[in-house]
């Protein structure tokens, strides 16, 4: 749990928000009446219906299962191998898409493409570019310059719309120098 708190305050989250964070957690383990790596889902199922009849609001017994989901994320990131080695159990997420609150099921982790398949999506872009006539190509091109100065640059797309052809400086140093906006 210490981990976990120290996770949260590295990313900038609040004291008060952390507290909650704990405490939901704390409460999933009392209401459990066991170890973290014992918690199932049907735990969780009985933990939501009970704040749910206490009066808990659909936000709030969303941002419980979240805080949980978030919770066992990162002790399967971190700890899984150990305590599957020190308990002979594997660390299950408790919370999955069946009791999950309608709010979080909005919530999809989104995992980044690897190095190789963005350099093959350009890649491929690039040589279908030459294929391109008229204003298709301008636009093709246009787009992927754009997403190249993303990649590359690490431009936001405001950045990236208030660009002008002037804004580009090739003769200031190797690469030439891009006044963003």
């Amino acid at each position: 749990m210490d981990e976990f708190v120290l996770a949260l305050g590295g990313r900038g989250a609040t004291d008060r928000w952390v507290a909650q964070q704990r405490a939901w957690v704390h409460e999933l383990l009392a209401f459990a009446q066991g170890p973290v790596w014992a918690v199932t889902p049907a735990d969780v199922d009985g933990w939501l219906a009970a704040a749910r009849a206490r009066g808990a609001r659909t936000q709030t017994r969303a941002q419980m299962a979240h805080t949980v989901a978030r919770f066992y994320g990162f002790l399967q990131v971190r700890h899984a191998h150990d305590v599957e080695e020190i308990t002979g159990r594997p660390l299950v997420q408790p919370v999955d898409e069946f009791n999950q609150p309608r709010l979080l099921a909005r919530v999809h982790v989104r995992v980044p493409p690897s190095a190789g398949e963005v350099e093959a999506l350009f890649t491929g872009w690039r040589s279908g570019l030459p294929g391109l006539r008229g204003t298709a190509f301008l636009t093709g091109a246009r787009d992927y310059v754009a997403a190249s100065l993303w990649r590359r640059v690490g431009l936001r797309i405001n950045e990236t719309v208030r660009l002008q052809v002037g804004d580009w400086y090739p003769q200031a140093g190797p690469c030439g120098v891009l006044h963003v906006r």
